[in-house]
């Protein structure tokens, strides 16, 4: 009887269940902190505060239909730009340029019906969740910095 449960496939299914397991428990744990930045930003832009399961939706969302676009955008531009014999710094900077608009618009979209706001108050919004993003981020780098002896504070 122990000898069927150490088989090669039990363990290799069993390690896969606990891989996703952990990647579920870590994709939540970003989502719930990507609802608390979204809930900042909205209280910060003077919109309802979604609540939390909302804003968990509403993230989910955001990265996923900002991912589509960003991915259609690159592939339209390789397209037509070797259609046209554009040159890669070209392209390159069509895609960059893509990349910014898509970060702030593509997002304040969505906000209009999902957070019910205008398109305005969502770009707002959305470039409130980046302003917070970095700040988080700064911070957080700034204290491991700190907890490490590499920045030393006098």
């Amino acid at each position: 009887m122990f000898a069927a449960s150490n088989s090669p496939e039990l363990l290799q299914a069993l390690a896969w269940m606990f891989g996703i397991g952990v990647g579920v428990a870590i994709l939540f744990i970003f989502l719930s902190i990507s609802a608390f930045i979204l809930k900042t930003a909205c209280r910060t832009a003077g919109a309802d505060v979604p609540d939390t399961g909302r804003a968990m939706v509403v993230s989910f969302l955001e990265s996923l239909v900002g991912g589509a676009v960003y991915l259609s955008t690159i592939i339209t531009t390789a397209f037509v730009g070797k259609a046209a014999n554009a040159q890669v710094q070209t392209m390159t900077a069509v895609v960059g340029l893509s990349a910014v608009s898509i970060t702030f618009l593509v997002p304040a979209g969505l906000y209009v019906p999902m957070l019910r706001v205008t398109f305005s108050k969502g770009v707002v919004i959305s470039v409130l969740r980046y302003v917070i993003t970095v700040a988080l981020l700064a911070g957080f780098a700034l204290a491991i910095l700190a907890g490490t002896g590499k920045l030393k504070l006098h």
